[in-house]
């Protein structure tokens, strides 16, 4: 094996081995969440269980009946309008 070689073989180490250990810090989170900063708004609640309760029926629509599903989605909706008023302070 040639020197030229030989040092051409340890500079690729070496940048795997640096590599590895860049991505390895990388990857380190540089700060922890104690929790939510702020109470999240209604409507994102509402909006979340509207989602929910639709792939919940299209999931089994036989365990559902339409008009069950249909009833507390427009409840949702409603209520999501006065969530959505109320933070836009319109009503």
């Amino acid at each position: 094996m040639s020197p030229l070689r030989g040092a051409c073989q340890a500079t690729v180490r070496a940048a795997r081995a640096g590599k590895v250990v860049f991505a390895a810090w990388w990857s380190v989170p540089r700060f922890a969440f104690a929790g939510r900063t702020s109470a999240e708004p209604r409507s994102r609640m509402l909006i979340r269980e509207i989602a929910a309760l639709d792939s919940e029926y299209e999931r089994e629509p036989a365990g559902t009946s339409r008009d069950s599903y249909e009833s507390r989605r427009s409840a949702l909706k409603a209520e999501l309008t006065r969530a959505l008023d109320a933070e836009r302070g319109t009503r």
